[in-house]
């Protein structure tokens, strides 16, 4: 079976406006993604604050610790095909 392609005919710019020429689309995704992880770009949070429950102290005590290659061996040979790990194993 194929599948369909995806195709963008427009995306909404960070202002609010509608960019929807070729090169202007182009160039905003080019800048957007050659500046995802460098430190001077502006974070904006998208309002997830207080959202998440409060971790209890044995909990953070988890991820103090080192993540050894046998314990990423074991998440990743149990994913399935095309699959996020589920579940911490914590």
């Amino acid at each position: 079976m194929r599948r369909r392609r995806i195709t963008y005919e427009a995306i909404q710019h960070l202002n609010g406006d509608r960019v929807s020429e070729e090169e202007a689309l182009e160039r905003l995704v080019t800048d957007y993604f050659s500046n995802l992880f460098t430190d001077n770009t502006n974070y904006l949070p998208y309002g997830v604050r207080r959202t998440f429950p409060k971790l209890l102290e044995f909990k953070i005590k988890c991820f103090e610790g080192e993540v050894t290659n046998k314990e990423i061996r074991k998440i990743l040979f149990s994913m399935g095909n095309y699959k996020a790990p589920c579940m911490d194993y914590l």
